[in-house]
């Protein structure tokens, strides 16, 4: 019976994985509401420095938010500002130069 329970618990610390990747995702592609992504990512980190993802996981939380971090960077993002409000995804101008390097 605990097989049962074993297997919920790691499906929501695994969702909530997939949840950032295809946050990241749409942030890099600028579809849907931007804030509302990003609310949602606050949500996950949320998650995963409580209680309840302690209850339900034995991976570190510090390694969980490592592991996010990666996924971000991969799209390019940088952490102080993705979550500042008003500042625009820097992924718009993916490729584009300025004078000082890739922007």
């Amino acid at each position: 019976m605990s097989d049962g329970y074993e297997e919920l618990a790691a499906a929501i610390v695994m969702q909530a994985y997939r949840d950032w990747c295809d946050d990241c995702k749409k942030l890099a592609s600028g579809k849907g509401d931007v804030d509302a992504i990003k609310a949602d990512m606050l949500d996950i980190l949320k998650f995963v420095k409580s209680d309840w993802y302690t209850a339900l996981t034995n991976i570190p939380a510090e390694k969980m938010i490592q592991k996010l971090t990666e996924e971000k960077e991969k799209y390019e993002y940088d952490t102080e500002r993705i979550f500042k409000p008003g500042v625009p995804n820097r992924t718009k101008n993916k490729g584009k130069r300025n004078k000082v390097g890739r922007i």
